[in-house]
């Protein structure tokens, strides 16, 4: 049966994840754009210094996915494609294929460990179509990343024919230290594993395996694979930022030690708990884990989601992204709980049939918004200037909305801030182009004579200008002031 579910779901799964991929234009957090596509455009001569976020001066930021970035919009150039929402779309889509890898080996491997068929067909659709599973899997930041390079090397520790492989030791120490390397608080996946395999170190809670997994031959190869790949990028960030330098430490450094993070805000332990509200499974995602506490203790997923969250706890500053890298098992802490349920308590929770139903229902409701919706609006004006301005242009803004995001244009956009829109003032041998937030347009109604090329302030949206949201949203309304042709 188990197969059957897979092979009916993979077909569905890859075309949901690529044209997820396809429409999810833009970046979940600002660390998404800057600290990578930004990075990236700098070191190939057309971003600009004054966009650079503080971590690239002080050298904290690992370079292998930005080098990624270059290394594919270079290749498109051979083929005089110059179009960065090309390259931004196959990043994407190389997120979804490198998820969709891992989740599968995730599920080979963790399969056995479930025992009523009801519970391992909800861990296959919650693993693969969970709204926000879909969402995550088709960033290109560095916490997907990171977190699939590392499921993908934590599944094959678990499926039995590679288990003498010497090839595949390295291989998952590889996947490791590139996990490590593309987000430094994976080290919280990565210790406990270690642990793990050293106390426990066996397939007992399966029912199926009795005998040593790895023995300490093969926790040095595993080791040595990561070594090699810190090696490396080592070597990697020494070509990006053009001395040599020990990215980990200086993040380390400034972030523990000298209190940077500090900086952005501190939240209470439990700050997490808001995860309660990420509809329909929020809720299920604390309780199950609470309840595999007791029954699952043995289980490395466990001793992963303990030290992980609990790491995270420490740390002052918190935001709901950085749990991301752990979701990847909350479909199985999930359907480890409701295991337990339908072996030895369902009769007293007969309504959990109707839950699950509207629950997923729900689920699929907000999946489909996940597939068609983009990520940020702020990148729809970008390809908007993109694709109909190739002649010099000035581009006035009074709110920065995202405006400077060098990847995405073309060297002939010269962007201006100004503090008020008397400030204009329009070149005669350029196109200039003056950016208006929704609310500043209400406010400036002398603009209105002239020709709107670009509106995403409907009417009716307006009216629900609660708080001052939508002054503080990346939604235009652009004039062009004048043209050349």
């Amino acid at each position: 049966m188990v197969n059957v579910i897979k092979n009916r779901y993979l077909v569905l799964a890859v075309t949901l994840y690529f044209v997820t991929a396809y429409f999810s234009i833009g970046h979940n957090s600002p660390d998404e754009y800057y600290q990578i596509l930004e990075f990236a455009a700098y070191k190939m001569n057309f971003g600009d210094s004054r966009f650079l976020t503080w971590e690239y001066f002080y050298q904290i930021r690992p370079s292998i996915q930005i080098w990624f970035v270059i290394i594919i919009y270079k290749f498109f150039l051979l083929f005089n494609v110059n179009n960065p929402f090309i390259v931004a779309f196959v990043l994407r889509a190389f997120s979804a294929i490198l998820s969709l890898v891992s989740v599968f080996v995730f599920i080979q491997a963790f399969l056995p460990s479930i025992k009523h068929e009801k519970s391992q067909k909800w861990f296959i659709l919650l693993s693969l179509f969970t709204w926000l599973v879909v969402y995550n899997s088709v960033r290109y930041s560095s916490e997907n990343i990171s977190e699939k390079l590392f499921l993908l090397g934590f599944s094959l520790l678990f499926i039995p024919r590679f288990k003498k492989s010497i090839v595949t030791s390295y291989l998952i120490g590889l996947l490791f230290g590139l996990s490590f390397e593309v987000r430094f608080q994976s080290l919280l996946l990565i210790i406990p594993v270690y642990a793990w395999l050293v106390i426990i170190n066996n397939f007992s809670y399966t029912g199926e395996y009795r005998d040593k997994m790895v023995g300490i031959s093969r926790l040095f190869h595993i080791t040595m694979g990561i070594l090699i790949a810190v090696g490396v990028c080592v070597l990697v960030d020494k070509w990006f930022y053009g001395n040599w330098v020990f990215t980990s430490w200086n993040y380390l450094n400034m972030n523990l030690f000298h209190g940077k993070a500090k900086s952005f805000g501190e939240q209470g332990w439990y700050f997490y708990l808001l995860v309660a509200v990420l509809l329909p499974y929020g809720l299920m995602y604390i309780i199950s884990s609470f309840m595999v506490l007791k029954t699952h203790i043995k289980n490395p997923v466990v001793w992963i989601l303990a030290v992980y969250v609990l790491g995270h706890i420490v740390v002052g500053h918190k935001e709901l992204r950085f749990l991301v890298p752990v979701l990847c098992f909350m479909p199985l802490v999930i359907s480890y709980s409701l295991d337990y349920i339908l072996l030895n308590v369902y009769h007293r929770f007969v309504w959990l049939n109707k839950l699950w139903k509207y629950s997923w229902y729900l689920n699929c409701i907000l999946l489909f918004f996940v597939i068609v919706l983009p990520s940020g609006t702020n990148v729809y004006l970008c390809k908007f200037i993109y694709e109909n301005y190739t002649k010099p242009l000035q581009f006035y803004a009074i709110t920065e909305g995202g405006n400077e995001l060098d990847f995405y244009k073309r060297r002939n956009v010269e962007l201006v801030y100004i503090k008020e829109v008397s400030a204009v003032k329009c070149s005669n041998n350029k196109t200039c182009l003056l950016a208006l937030t929704c609310q500043q347009a209400q406010l400036n109604t002398s603009f209105s004579k002239n020709k709107v090329v670009y509106d995403n302030c409907p009417s009716w949206m307006l009216k629900l200008n609660f708080n001052g949201w939508l002054d503080r949203a990346a939604m235009y309304k652009i004039y062009e002031l004048n043209s050349i042709e």
